[in-house]
């Protein structure tokens, strides 16, 4: 796992050689996977993130006025590093531990 800073995309996160997620671009991935959940759910208030370790589908759903996140990201390394070298990505989400 590893953070490279990429001219054309800034800090990018790789995990086995392959190209998870870069700053310039996420946003609309996020986005996108949000706005598609909330067009074919019936409430969206509340959600559970599976994954996405990077913090932008958790960002995207707080911004979309959701009154509770569940995130759940199996390594956390992948959470640490992008707290650490993606803040364009995880800067408006609040640390908690449980």
């Amino acid at each position: 796992m590893e953070i490279l800073n990429i001219e054309e995309f800034g800090n990018a996160l790789f995990i086995d050689d392959e190209l998870q997620v870069s700053e310039k671009d996420e946003k609309l991935y996020s986005s996108t996977f949000v706005k598609s959940g909330i067009s074919i759910c019936k409430k969206t208030d509340i959600a559970a993130v599976i994954g996405g370790g990077d913090g932008g589908v958790v960002r995207e759903c707080l911004q979309n006025n959701f009154n509770f996140v569940d995130w759940f990201e199996l390594d956390p390394q992948v959470v640490e590093l992008s707290y650490k070298h993606l803040p364009k990505i995880t800067s408006r989400i609040k640390k908690s531990k449980k």
